[in-house]
């Protein structure tokens, strides 16, 4: 029998997965660098080198996925939304979510719900479509074949 242990969770991974369990609210730098041995610099570059952004740029990227997400799946107001990924303010909220997404948080909204309404209704015709497409397509191949 193998007296192997479980693989090493490497730091940057560990304080990924602290990050996320927390988002709204997430641990200061010094309590992250305190839970992996490490001094905050040391965590800072190596979360960097091993993430490609900063734990900060990490937390804000975390927070707007979520909250793009609350905002398809939810009819939350746009201020609990902000509250629930861990912003105190409405305003900071709006221009972090604007300056990540591109929209505003309501337009994110409106615009997404009505494109995933007209896929849907076009989904249902594409299918149609596709049906009658192959049942007359190969007649039409067929009676060439005899006509010409």
């Amino acid at each position: 029998m193998s007296n192997r242990q479980p693989p090493h969770v490497p730091p940057a991974q560990r304080v990924a997965e602290l990050i996320e369990s927390s988002l709204e609210n997430p641990p200061s730098l010094k309590s992250l660098a305190s839970d992996v041995s490490m001094t905050p610099f040391q965590l800072s570059r190596l979360f960097r080198r091993y993430h490609r952004e900063t734990i900060p740029g990490y937390i804000r990227r975390l927070r707007m996925a979520r909250a793009a997400s609350m905002l398809l799946k939810s009819n939350m107001m746009i201020g609990q939304i902000s509250s629930a990924v861990g912003y105190q303010s409405l305003g900071a909220f709006v221009r972090g979510f604007t300056r990540e997404i591109g929209k505003t948080p309501s337009l994110y909204r409106r615009e997404m719900r009505a494109n995933r309404e007209n896929s849907n209704s076009s989904g249902v015709l594409g299918l149609v479509a596709a049906w009658l497409h192959e049942l007359f397509v190969p007649l039409s191949d067929a009676a060439a074949k005899f006509c010409c």
